[in-house]
């Protein structure tokens, strides 16, 4: 091989491993793409939907009531969930009568695939401490989302990132469903 051919074979190495740190970094750091598997958030999305995960700005705005979140689950070691923001840190979430009430006011939800949210266990009431949010699936029906009214508030620690964007199904791209109080 002569000593052309070496440097260009080198430079060709260079940039390889180059676009391998950079794709590592962004991943790692900045953006996922996850799989939705189950149907805990339907209607909004549903299996195999593909979509973006914004890891970055959560440590520049955090999360807002209405943002769909990646999480590590509370009661899983080594899993994700899918679940939507329906309580901030200091908000008081009950349920009751079907109805979800944030600080004693009904809150509207449009997104949810049935009229009542249920509770699944005994408790019925949360006060959010600092750095807690209160996630539901949009799946309401009987046993169909794993979420905070099992598992409790979660710790904004194990939130992965805002899903923000579905891009596949290729005929379902667009953002995805956000709700503000």
């Amino acid at each position: 091989m002569s000593e052309e051919n070496s440097l260009e074979f080198l430079d060709w190495i260079k940039t390889i491993l180059l676009a391998l740190i950079l794709a590592f970094f962004i991943k790692i750091f900045l953006l996922d793409a996850t799989k939705v598997e189950g149907n805990s958030m339907l209607n909004t999305l549903h299996s195999g939907d593909m979509l973006f995960v914004d890891k970055l700005s959560k440590h520049f705005k955090g999360f807002d009531v209405g943002d769909i979140v990646i999480i590590e689950a509370p009661d899983q070691e080594s899993t994700l969930y899918i679940k939507r923001i329906v309580g901030l840190p200091g908000d008081t979430v009950s349920i009751s009568n079907g109805n979800v009430y944030i600080n004693g006011e009904i809150y509207s939800e449009h997104y949810i695939n049935t009229d009542e949210t249920l509770t699944t266990n005994n408790n019925s009431e949360w006060t959010l401490n600092e750095g807690e949010y209160f996630v539901m699936g949009d799946n309401r029906l009987p046993n169909a989302s794993n979420d905070s009214r099992n598992f409790g508030p979660i710790s904004e620690n194990s939130i992965v990132g805002h899903a923000f964007l579905r891009f596949y199904p290729l005929y379902d791209i667009g953002f995805v469903d956000k709700e503000n109080r």
